[in-house]
């Protein structure tokens, strides 16, 4: 815990002793259940510290999250639920398709004491209810998919002059050249993209931060197998 500790003030972000806790609670829930259902491939103890619970909360370094944010393909609540326990006055919704996966989180929300909403469903579907619809200050996404399918599946959810954050490993470049016609046809671009490394030589990282600037047209998004072989 410690470790996780300085890692954490290295960034800038600061813990109390009951978010510790939680992540601590949120660890051991989770590597039991794993061994049940196939949550996560990564079990070791520090590798989840990192690479799940600092590397998800690492937005904050470079965003104030504030108003109502929603996690697309949230799986085992990452980034969604590391970022409720960071900032326990954020509205945070979780969405997977998994019900498996949402069943979990569900558990997982009352051994933490943290609440947030889960919508078991594909972002495809639940971006063209209206009550989700162009409804959330945030759309947060980690390991989902690549730039361009993300960009169809994120953005109907927010509001305009609202922010997606893609988070994205080392071959971010070719994902943003290929992701130029999606940008156009959703009405977003680029507003900035910060790169850090994660400790102990875990990997190279880019937060890609892209606005929303207009409403999203009513065809968009397709269905996935759509977006997948006609890409906008």
């Amino acid at each position: 815990m410690n470790f996780f500790q300085k890692q954490c003030e290295k960034m800038k972000i600061e813990l109390n002793k009951i978010q510790l806790k939680q992540f601590e609670t949120y660890y051991n829930f989770l590597s039991d259940y794993n061994k049940k259902i196939n949550l996560t491939s990564i079990t070791n103890k520090d590798e989840v510290y990192i690479k799940h619970f600092l590397d998800s909360i690492s937005v904050s370094k470079f965003l104030d999250l504030k108003g109502k944010l929603i996690d697309i393909g949230t799986g085992a609540g990452f980034p969604g639920v590391p970022l409720k326990i960071l900032n326990p006055n954020l509205d945070v919704t979780l969405l997977e398709s998994s019900k498996k996966k949402t069943i979990f989180l569900e558990k997982l929300s009352s051994v933490l004491g943290s609440k947030y909403e889960i919508i078991n469903s594909r972002a495809e579907e639940s971006s063209k209810l209206e009550l989700y619809r162009e409804k959330f200050d945030i759309c947060i996404s980690r390991a989902v998919a690549s730039l361009d399918i993300l960009i169809e599946l994120c953005i109907p959810f927010l509001k305009v002059k609202r922010t997606f954050i893609a988070m994205k490993g080392p071959s971010l470049d070719d994902e943003i050249a290929k992701s130029k016609s999606a940008m156009l046809n959703l009405n977003c671009k680029i507003k900035d993209i910060f790169k850090f490394e994660l400790p102990m030589n875990f990997g190279k990282r880019n937060i890609v931060l892209i606005e929303k600037i207009n409403k999203t047209p009513k065809k968009y998004p397709r269905s996935f197998s759509e977006i997948k072989s006609k890409r906008p």
